[in-house]
């Protein structure tokens, strides 16, 4: 009469193996779908002027708030504000203070419809633009555009007013987002690991597989 070992003994390291598999790859699936959500939450909250406001006349200085710190560097912020004339209001560089950036005007200006045009960087690496307009009631130079004290931003900022979003080709070269890197070395690690844990349920499995054959091929007399 031939007995059979228990089939549970076998089958159990190689469903813990299993169950961890799965364990992992679920955690490493739920952090590569969480880690690009977390990068694209930063965004622009607001101005001052306000989008598509009418201000009496044009203000000391414009202010733009954003959802979370921007990349305080040379060349990562830039602001362009224009008159009807397509002539430049702007004074000097924008100062970065944590979300907000602060963009200094003319002291004299015409009244009508002013636009601006905004790039940045965020803290963790990736870019934004926008555009929008606001109005000016009164001008404080007699309707002439304030050229004289205003100071000509870089040509790039320029070209960039064509494309009102984030993928601005004129903006300066950014930084990769420390997201993509991160995302491609967990994918690695997973796979190396995935393939580890499959190598030892096979290893397992025909180990036990060639136990229970020995076992059922002795004879009935030696056992």
């Amino acid at each position: 009469m031939r007995t059979y070992s228990a089939p549970t003994a076998s089958v159990r390291p190689v469903r813990f193996l299993l169950i961890a598999l799965t364990a992992l790859l679920f955690a490493a699936a739920s952090n590569i779908l969480t880690a690009p959500s977390a990068a694209a939450h930063a965004e622009w909250l607001g101005s001052s002027p306000e989008d598509g406001a009418t201000v009496e006349v044009l203000p000391e200085s414009l202010t733009l708030t954003f959802s979370s710190d921007l990349l305080n560097a040379e060349g990562a912020t830039e602001v362009v504000v224009t008159d009807e004339s397509g002539a430049s209001v702007t004074v000097g560089s924008p100062v970065v203070d944590g979300p907000i950036v602060t963009q200094q005007l003319a002291a004299e200006a015409s009244a009508g419809l002013y636009r601006v045009v905004w790039k940045v960087v965020y803290a963790d690496g990736h870019p934004g633009a926008q555009e929008f307009t606001f109005t000016v009631s009164t001008g404080t130079n007699a309707g002439t555009p304030a050229t004289e004290t205003s100071v000509p931003t870089p040509t790039p900022t320029a070209s960039a007013a064509a494309v009102p979003d984030a993928t601005t080709p004129t903006a300066a070269p950014l930084a990769p987002v420390p997201g993509d890197t991160g995302n491609t070395v967990m994918w690695i690690l997973l796979v190396v690991v995935a393939l580890s844990l499959i190598a030892v349920v096979a290893i397992v499995t025909i180990r036990k597989r060639r136990s229970a054959t020995a076992t059922d091929s002795t004879p009935d007399s030696a056992r």
